[in-house]
């Protein structure tokens, strides 16, 4: 019981901000490319940002309003997806990013 607790004791001060920096720069490269581009101004705001010990996903500001109406649709428009479709599409591999990304911390350690 010991040794496990020390292992977890040993995971919990890991950089997780980097590792889910590592997952969620691949789902952000794989909206890039789906997104509908007219202008190319939604392409251009989707990023992501860290607030503390937070990684989101984002898209729109900088002048951009209608990022929700293009994954969503309106009544008067049909839903192009880019997010979701980024998500499920590299789930797997963001997966295996951060766990390469916590492992090579776990190593440094040892």
């Amino acid at each position: 019981m010991s040794s496990l607790l020390k292992q977890f004791n040993g995971i919990k001060d890991l950089d997780w901000v980097s590792a889910e920096l590592d997952g969620m720069n691949i789902v952000k490269d794989e909206a890039i490319l789906l997104v509908p581009v007219d202008s190319g101004n939604l392409q251009s705001t989707i990023d992501v940002e860290v607030d503390g010990e937070t990684v989101n996903l984002v898209a729109g500001g900088n002048g951009v309003d209608y990022h929700l109406h293009v994954e969503f649709g309106t009544v008067k428009m049909a839903a192009q997806p880019y997010m979701r479709p980024a998500i499920d599409t590299k789930k797997g591999e963001v997966t295996r990013a951060i766990a390469k990304n916590l492992q090579a911390q776990i190593k440094a350690r040892l």
